[in-house]
């Protein structure tokens, strides 16, 4: 029970974390990349009514924020799971549906969406997990 439990943590953790992190890059980058006129940060509806206004440098900035986000959560997920590679996966693949949900919600240039969604969110908690010290697919045999 306390294994089930390590893990449900860790990757409720990595998500917190990763999410956390996700939105102070959106932050950070919208300062950094002023948003286009008529776009209010704290109200989603006014991102997808303006999307057209958006150049390829906010686009990249938003995939880099979603990156980075996974990146992290699936990280600090299995530097704390026990069942590592199982975590690599459910943070990955919940992620992407955040970004699917979020696609199919803001409706962005096809362009984009492919990228963000092929490039974001799988390889990045890839190389999360590398960077957690994860070796295998296979725990060692004893």
């Amino acid at each position: 029970m306390k294994r089930i439990l390590r893990n449900i943590l860790a990757v409720l953790l990595g998500l917190i974390v990763g999410m956390g992190i996700m939105m102070l890059l959106h932050t950070l980058f919208a300062s950094i990349v002023p948003l286009p006129e008529g776009v209010d940060f704290s109200k989603p509806e006014s991102f997808k009514e303006n999307i057209d206004k958006f150049t390829g440098l906010h686009f990249f900035t938003a995939s880099l924020a979603h990156g980075l986000g996974t990146l992290s959560a699936a990280f600090i997920a299995c530097k704390i799971s026990l069942a590592k590679n199982r975590t690599f996966i459910l943070v990955a693949s919940l992620f992407l549906i955040f970004g699917i949900l979020n696609a199919r919600d803001l409706n962005p240039p096809i362009l984009f969406t492919l990228l963000d969604l092929s490039l974001a969110y799988f390889p990045m908690a890839w190389i999360g997990k590398k960077l957690a010290g994860v070796k295998s697919w296979f725990p060692p045999k004893n």
